[in-house]
């Protein structure tokens, strides 16, 4: 699949009537300028149950992190330290700029994502987390103004050959776990040998991971 680059004609930085610094994006506000705090509560408390539920929690869209940090809040409030948040964030300025003015303090609780597509599929720590059934949350304004990005996300699909999935893999543990694999083989013949196995690989979930993104 190839990707297309992100179109950002526009960037700047501004300050809210709370004096709170906001990321506009192709004159895309990522936050409100009225009261981007007060934004950031409603929005996840759409997510209340869920969150209270589940440990994990999947962001689409960093922003300046004021929605990740009421997100923080009410895990630790039901989970305590207990969670772990990842979020995909495709525009690298935001990022540098998000680490320079620090708009807010999530800790060391949250793993920040960016990059092509297919290198984080590539990423054995991001399909480790996939595999848990994370709380989804889309940062709307995010999903705005990188439509494509995210869409690009969910559509992708592995390739089925072993060979292509061994060559794009970069964790050099699961490089040696496929080479037990004939060259020729595609997912679907790893899967059987998988089954038909009496003790389970640490490696094996994965398989059937890249199995669910082929189909």
């Amino acid at each position: 699949m190839q990707e297309k680059p992100l179109d950002i004609a526009h960037y700047e930085i501004l300050t809210s009537k709370t004096l709170h610094k906001i990321p506009v994006v192709n004159h895309v506000q990522l936050h409100s300028l009225e009261d981007p705090l007060l934004e950031a509560k409603k929005f996840i408390h759409h997510f209340e149950k869920q969150i209270q539920e589940k440990r994990n929690y999947f962001v689409l869209g960093l922003g300046f992190g004021h929605h990740l940090q009421q997100l923080a809040l009410r895990a630790q409030f039901y989970h305590q330290d207990q969670w772990e948040m990842v979020v995909v964030e495709p525009n690298q300025r935001t990022i540098a700029d998000f680490h320079l003015y620090r708009p807010v303090d999530l800790g060391k609780k949250f793993d920040i994502l960016t990059g092509p597509v297919q290198d984080l599929y590539s990423n054995e720590k991001f399909v480790r987390f996939l595999s848990t059934s994370p709380v989804l949350l889309s940062h709307p304004q995010s999903i705005q103004v990188y439509e494509q990005y995210f869409k690009d996300l969910f559509s992708f699909r592995a390739n089925d050959s072993i060979e292509e999935i061994r060559e794009s893999i970069k964790d050099p543990h699961f490089k040696i776990y496929l080479q037990q694999f004939h060259g020729d083989y595609h997912l679907i013949d790893c899967l059987k040998e998988v089954s038909n196995k009496k003790s389970e690989n640490k490696f094996d979930y994965l398989l059937l991971t890249a199995n669910f993104l082929s189909s």
